[in-house]
């Protein structure tokens, strides 16, 4: 079984900016909300192939970036694959001037079965807006 969360934000930024701002390892302690605090990582853009450690509330969790598309997209994977695993994407796309950035996080392994489900879906996704929203403040002061 797996959850599916999905959630999207515009920014008003150019793509290019957006993109570049979002995937700088360096910068995520100024805007990450401390549910999703980086601890250890390149001290550069992330790049494919890249492996990272945040906090997940107080659970260290260590990540790898999987997938990254020059200005489309970065994709990381964490966890356990039988306990609880997750694919999160971040797509970015020009919307006339500005960005649209949409969060997909696939999360598969035991917690994802039954009642747990929605629950995971609607708390990944609300996570993801908050990182999204945190991230537009931030590129506001820049």
């Amino acid at each position: 079984m797996s959850a599916l969360a999905v959630a999207e934000h515009e920014v008003a930024a150019p793509l290019s900016q957006v993109f570049a701002s979002f995937i700088d390892f360096t910068r995520w302690s100024s805007w990450m909300p401390r549910t999703f605090s980086p601890v250890v990582g390149p001290a550069r853009a992330l790049q494919a192939g890249d492996k990272f450690k945040v906090k997940v509330g107080r659970m260290p969790i260590s990540l790898e970036v999987i997938r990254l598309r020059h200005d489309g997209e970065i994709c990381w994977r964490g966890g356990s694959r039988w306990v609880m695993q997750g694919d999160h994407s971040f797509t970015f796309t020009d919307a006339a001037g500005k960005t649209r950035i949409r969060s997909e996080e696939k999360l598969s392994g035991l917690l994802t079965v039954g009642p747990f489900s929605a629950r995971l879906e609607r708390a990944s996704a609300a996570e993801a807006l908050m990182i999204m929203k945190r991230f537009e403040d931030y590129l506001a002061t820049q």
